[in-house]
């Protein structure tokens, strides 16, 4: 159930906001990390080259970043969902809780849980600050760059363009860490739209009854935002969107005749379905009276044996309290 709402809540929002964010705060930093290196290099071209191993150690660290980011973010994903999961059982079973005395129990695991979340939560922030770190050092190592070259040709430069180039230096720092991080965050971002189109891979299996179900989706979402244009365009385009997913390979539009039905008669030949794999079950047949239910009583040893025995796996005498 987790996995199949979490795509329309968490995953959206950073589909609708968070990834335009990141977007939008990349491209910013990128054009202004360019002009400023254009002025940093305007009248010492040379410094570019050294540089430029710069730019290449900003690269490393941020691959390495984002392949430990995603890990992070998966296992804190996992364990949010293992908190919500016990706190809806807390929510919805405080009589049973009380009346077996289980308070204590329930406090060690709400704090078990809750502790195993900070630890992915530190190690999250962990991650950001070795990367800021290292942002900050190569920022200063191009700041110290730009005063070498500026002492270094102090004959041929003048003072006001050398200092405006560390004045660009100074503050290409702040710059190239929030285009990197942007980079990063939207890279991360990016299992969201993975995870939504995923969904677009599965077939329909009725599309009468989803057309039905979302037009009145719709329209109660319409209304919900009063009449919010902004937002119905978007669920507009997104139902827009799911209806091009192709249908299962077993549905066909057949449509009886008009003065169907005739005889009201109904009739199976060799039908079949399933809704989960096979040989995952082992189901017990009989008619009513039969000892189904019995049988599973057996089993428990809620009841006792008159003759016979059971085993599984191990050989077990029917004696026994307990089947092993």
């Amino acid at each position: 159930m987790g996995r199949t709402l979490n795509p329309f809540a968490e995953d959206m929002n950073l589909i609708d906001s968070e990834i335009y964010f990141h977007f939008r705060r990349t491209f910013k930093n990128f054009f202004t990390s360019i002009v400023s290196l254009i002025m940093v290099s305007l009248k010492t071209p040379l410094i570019l080259l050294a540089i430029l191993p710069i730019i290449v150690v900003y690269v490393w660290c941020q691959r390495l970043y984002i392949s430990s980011l995603r890990q992070v973010r998966h296992v804190d994903a996992g364990a949010r969902t293992h908190i919500i999961s016990h706190f809806a059982e807390i929510y919805n079973g405080p009589a049973v809780i009380r009346a077996f005395g289980a308070d204590r129990h329930f406090r060690r695991e709400s704090r078990r849980r809750l502790d195993a979340h900070n630890t992915c939560q530190y190690a999250l922030l962990v991650s950001k600050r070795w990367l800021a770190v290292r942002l900050e050092i190569l920022g200063y190592s191009i700041v110290l760059l730009s005063a070498v070259f500026a002492v270094a040709f102090r004959h041929t430069v003048d003072a006001g363009v050398a200092a405006l180039a560390i004045t660009y230096a100074a503050n290409i720092t702040d710059i190239m860490g929030r285009f990197v991080s942007g980079v990063t965050d939207t890279e991360a971002d990016r299992m969201a739209v993975e995870s939504c189109l995923a969904l677009t891979q599965i077939p329909v299996e009725d599309l009468v009854a989803f057309l039905n179900v979302s037009s009145l989706g719709l329209m109660f979402i319409y209304k919900f935002n009063m009449g919010n244009a902004k937002s119905t365009v978007k669920l507009f385009l997104l139902y827009t969107m799911i209806l091009l997913v192709p249908m299962a390979e077993w549905y066909k539009e057949v449509k009886p005749a008009p003065d169907w039905p005739t005889m009201g008669c109904i009739s199976f030949t060799d039908y079949c379905t399933k809704y989960r794999e096979g040989k995952q079950r082992v189901a017990i047949v009989g008619r009513t009276g039969a000892g189904k239910s019995s049988l599973a009583l057996a089993l428990f040893r809620l009841i006792e044996p008159t003759a016979g025995t059971m085993s599984s796996d191990v050989w077990v005498d029917s004696t026994q309290r307990i089947v092993q």
